[in-house]
């Protein structure tokens, strides 16, 4: 492959081969070294300048387009964050609830089980859904209204969030903590 040396200005070496595919109808004969750098220069100039009229506007839509899935991608990140923000305070509150429902089974006042549990839900900025209890345990579900950013925008099914919580009731008197004696017969 035979090599042609540019113009003392120029540094590099330009093969023949590209200067031919650059020069398409112009003989080599014709190109001096200095005309073949000054044509070579011309054409990729003018392919930089079309490169960069055409993709004006392209800029501005990979700019919008852009904009707007990063906006989108926050807005998600945010109404996820909410999620697990009522998500927290959901099931603080089922705790609460279910801890306040077992001291009050230990201090015999079950008829007010349901109230206690409706204040300490509300306290706690929830709704209590459902409280059940019996001598050994405490079962509360409580739920909070969620208000999305943007899932609101496509479905309304999901804007709740419901904790439950289970506690054992352990009395003063069982016989864990050997407070009461007890005594057991065999018949």
């Amino acid at each position: 492959m035979q090599l042609l040396r540019l113009n003392k200005g120029t540094k590099g070496k330009i093969r023949v081969k590209a200067c031919r595919a650059l020069c398409r109808n112009i003989p080599e004969e014709f190109l001096a070294p200095s005309d073949t750098a000054k044509y070579y220069k011309s054409i990729h100039m003018k392919k930089m300048k079309e490169r960069l009229r055409n993709s004006d506007g392209a800029i501005t839509l990979v700019t919008v387009v852009m904009t707007m899935a990063i906006t989108l991608v926050l807005l998600v990140i945010f109404d996820l964050c909410k999620i697990f923000a009522a998500r927290e305070s959901t099931k603080s509150a089922s705790d609460a609830t279910s801890l306040a429902v077992a001291q009050s089974l230990i201090f015999f006042e079950s008829r007010e089980c349901e109230e206690i549990a409706n204040k300490v839900a509300q306290i706690n900025g929830c709704k209590l859904v459902e409280v059940s209890y019996n001598y050994d345990w405490v079962i509360v579900v409580v739920e909070k209204e969620l208000e999305f950013i943007l899932v609101d925008k496509f479905t309304t099914r999901y804007s709740r969030v419901q904790s439950a919580s289970r506690t054992r009731v352990i009395y003063p008197w069982d016989s864990r903590f050997g407070y009461c004696k007890s005594y057991r017969f065999s018949y």
